[in-house]
């Protein structure tokens, strides 16, 4: 192999090493945030949205600013259930799990993460990481922040 090729191999190879180091730390960091919120809802202001047969809604508030929505609804043998957690009014994470009540398995376990409005990894059921350059990405990146801008006017009004 020539030092050209040998060099553009090592390139490539430490790109790649990079961006998936820079993606586990951002991922860490936006865990650090939602930990934080988790640690602190006892001193937020709670708002039940719905709470009935068919599921239950909470939002939980830091003087003005929203910092959690979850969502559980009860679909036969399904239960849905959706967290939403916000810095700044902008979505930062959001997990949908939806379980088998009958067997207790996971149907459905999806996240996402985000930094300013950037989608920095969605997380398969299976654990996968999904391609950031593939446009199903790109796709969910935007629709995730219309979803959670839409969330957050809702509960302003």
């Amino acid at each position: 192999m020539n030092t050209n090729k040998l060099l553009a191999v090592i390139v490539l190879t430490l790109s790649v090493g990079m961006f998936a180091f820079s993606t586990k730390k951002e991922i860490e960091i936006v865990k650090a945030k939602v930990n934080f919120i988790e640690n602190e809802l006892s001193t937020y202001t709670k708002i039940v949205n719905q709470d009935d047969s068919m599921g239950l809604s909470n939002s939980f508030f830091k003087n003005d600013e929203i910092k959690k929505i979850s969502v559980q609804m009860n679909e036969g043998k399904i239960i849905k259930q959706v967290v939403w957690y916000f810095e700044n009014d902008q979505l930062i994470f959001s997990e949908q799990k939806w379980e088998n009540q009958k067997d207790k398995t996971i149907v459905n376990n999806e996240k996402i993460y985000l930094i300013d409005h950037k989608l920095i990894a969605w997380i398969r059921t299976d654990g996968k990481l999904v391609k950031n350059n593939s446009q199903e990405f790109k796709n969910m990146e935007s629709m995730s922040v219309a979803y959670a801008e839409g969330l957050v006017q809702t509960l302003e009004e």
